[in-house]
C-alpha cells in the first residue's frame, strides 16, 4: 500500500505531546511510550542544526508536520512568523544563534527602515520556520522513497 507524504506527517506528528512545566509554559516533545523509530530522531536532531534541545524547533517541527498534513503541495507552503512582539523577542532571546537568521534575513532582503525591528525578527524567525520546514519535507520524502525500496524487495520474486 502506497503511503502519501501527508499521511507520513500524520504518523511522525502522532509521535508528538505536548506538556506543560512548573512554571507554565507548554512545549512538545516525543511521547514516552513512541515507536523507537531512528529516523523520526534523526529529523529532529538534523532540524535543531547543532543546537542542543530547544523548545522552538520542536514546535516549528510540528508546526511543519501539521502544515504538510493540510497542504495538497507541500513544495509552496505559506510560513507566518509570530505576530506578537513578545513572542518574536522570546524566540530571539532563546539561542544566540537566532541573530543569525535576522542578520541573513536583512543581508538577503536588504534592511527596510520603515518596518523596523519588528520587521527583521519576523524575517529572522519566517526564516527559521522555512529552514526547518524544508528539512522535515526532505526527510518525509526520504522516508517515503525507503519504504517504497523496502516494499519493492519484499515484492520482488525470488
Amino acid at each position: 500500500m502506497e503511503k502519501s507524504i501527508q499521511d507520513l506527517a500524520a504518523q511522525v506528528r502522532d509521535q508528538f505531546e505536548s506538556r506543560t512545566r512548573d512554571n507554565g509554559d507548554v512545549f512538545w516533545c516525543r511521547k514516552t511510550e513512541y515507536r523507537d523509530q531512528d529516523w523520526i530522531m534523526n529529523l529532529v536532531h538534523k532540524a535543531h542544526n547543532d543546537m542542543l534541545p530547544d523548545d522552538h524547533k520542536y514546535e516549528f517541527v510540528i508546526d511543519a508536520l501539521d502544515l504538510i498534513q493540510e497542504l495538497s503541495d507541500p513544495d509552496e507552503p505559506e510560513i507566518e512568523p509570530d505576530i506578537y512582539n513578545h513572542d518574536l523577542i522570546k524566540w530571539l532571546g532563546s539561542h544566540l544563534s537566532r541573530i543569525g537568521y535576522c542578520d541573513q534575513y536583512m543581508e538577503d532582503y536588504g534592511a527596510d527602515t520603515h518596518a523596523g525591528i519588528v520587521r527583521l525578527l519576523q524575517g529572522g524567525q519566517q526564516s527559521e520556520k522555512m529552514e526547518v520546514y524544508n528539512i522535515v519535507l526532505q526527510a518525509l520524502r526520504d522516508r517515503l522513497e525507503e519504504l517504497e525500496d523496502e516494499e519493492g524487495e519484499d515484492n520482488e520474486v525470488v
